[in-house]
């Protein structure tokens, strides 16, 4: 007898799990996104600011 595992009873799991966004959670991350580049404006840090929301939303969950 072998020892492998077998598929079907393998713990490992290999999906990867997609962040649903739900409507009030696009408009919170997008007044976050506004505070963030305002922020940074404020701070003169130019280049830590984000051109799109989307660009935001990925930062956020590691998406880059």
């Amino acid at each position: 007898m072998t020892m492998h595992l077998d598929n079907r009873f393998s713990t490992i799991n290999t999906k990867k799990y997609k962040a649903k966004i739900t409507k009030g959670k696009l408009k919170e991350l997008e007044l976050r996104w506004r505070k963030h580049n305002k922020a940074m404006k404020q701070k003169n840090m130019l280049n830590m600011r984000y051109d799109t929301l989307q660009e935001y939303i990925d930062y956020c969950y590691g998406n880059r």
